[in-house]
């Protein structure tokens, strides 16, 4: 196995920024005795560009990498530029989760405090990043904007992906029997997602059996590519239903779907594929699976969203969504078999 970094960063050129409050300047280092391979060595002042506007702000009690190193075995595999660039990124992201709030998640790596949720792993994704050649700003910009990476197992059900099949993996959690099906539906037709891979994760966070059909259905749906049109098709149902009922509770029932599933028609759904799958062991099972996944990884609500693996839980706006998108697009690491000879 090997990592392939997708093109983001000129090797060749390194960024220039100031060490520290002196102004003294920073200069790009060789790697690995190539000269002519260079990476960004983050300074002790951070450059930050809210609303494009860029500022400085000292980084307070940074953790040297002495202290660092003995607690983390993955320096170990790292050149001197990039545990400097580590200990950069670790002393300049504001921790991770509430047992450390206010401390910097260096501080919060030497507490080794309890009830840290995935900091492993979070530490994984960030060495992982920093190995592949990934200048720290945008390792720190990757940390900074979610509340935590998690390494999400790629399905291996034969679920078809939309989308660019070899892109960044973006793993969507959807609802069938909610409203959820509205803001996915919505959420995706907003969205940038030119060369994203999407993986459906459908299922029920409810224990009703009628809301567990429902996300049956919406599998079979999937299994002939008509997941996003089934999604829609069950929005504009469930907009019908509510203007009859004139705002009351909506009743699901397991008789609807069939309704859903004669407006695909034309759309190319084939029924009787679809009531086959419908009735399948292997689409309750894969409903079954998907709420498992998301009990592993935090997520109680759908709409989720999981970004190469960052962690976007609930409503979300589109814009949240399509930044993190954006930066992990720039940076995303894929794992690769290694080219036939």
């Amino acid at each position: 196995m090997r990592l392939d970094l997708d093109p983001m960063w000129p090797r060749t050129v390194a960024f220039l920024m100031c060490v520290s409050c002196s102004g003294e300047p920073a200069v790009g280092l060789p790697v690995d005795g190539d000269v002519g391979a260079v990476r960004e060595v983050l300074p002790t002042v951070v450059q930050e560009a809210p609303s494009g506007v860029f500022t400085q702000r000292e980084v307070p009690q940074s953790v040297p990498m002495d202290d660092l190193m003995p607690l983390l075995p993955a320096y170990n595999g790292l050149t001197p530029v990039d545990k400097q660039n580590l200990t950069a990124v670790l002393n300049t992201v504001d921790a991770p989760c509430a047992p450390c709030e206010g401390t910097s998640f260096a501080a919060c790596v030497v507490k080794s405090a309890d009830g840290c949720e995935n900091l492993s792993e979070l530490i994984d994704r960030t060495v992982a990043m920093v190995n592949s050649g990934a200048p720290p700003t945008k390792v720190r910009e990757a940390v900074l904007y979610t509340d935590v990476w998690l390494p999400v197992p790629p399905a291996t059900d034969g679920r078809p992906i939309d989308g660019d099949s070899k892109g960044m993996p973006l793993d969507v959690w959807v609802d069938a029997a909610t409203a959820s099906v509205r803001t996915v539906t919505k959420t995706l037709d907003a969205l940038n997602l030119e060369t994203v891979a999407i993986t459906f994760r459908v299922t029920s966070f409810s224990d009703n059996p009628v809301h567990h059909d429902w996300a049956v259905a919406a599998v079979a749906a999937d299994q002939q590519g008509k997941i996003e049109a089934w999604l829609r098709a069950t929005h504009a149902w469930r907009d019908e239903q509510r203007a009859v009922e004139s705002g009351a509770e909506m009743k699901l029932s397991t008789e609807d779907i069939e309704v859903v599933a004669a407006s695909l028609l034309a759309d190319g759904l084939d029924i009787d594929q679809f009531n086959q799958v419908r009735a399948s062991s292997a689409a309750k099972r894969r409903v079954d699976d998907d709420r498992a996944l998301a009990k592993t990884l935090g997520i109680r609500v759908a709409p989720s969203w999981v970004v190469d693996g960052y962690r976007l839980r609930g409503a979300q706006s589109v814009f949240a969504i399509q930044r993190v998108i954006d930066l992990e697009r720039e940076s995303y690491v894929r794992t690769s078999q290694p080219e036939e000879q």
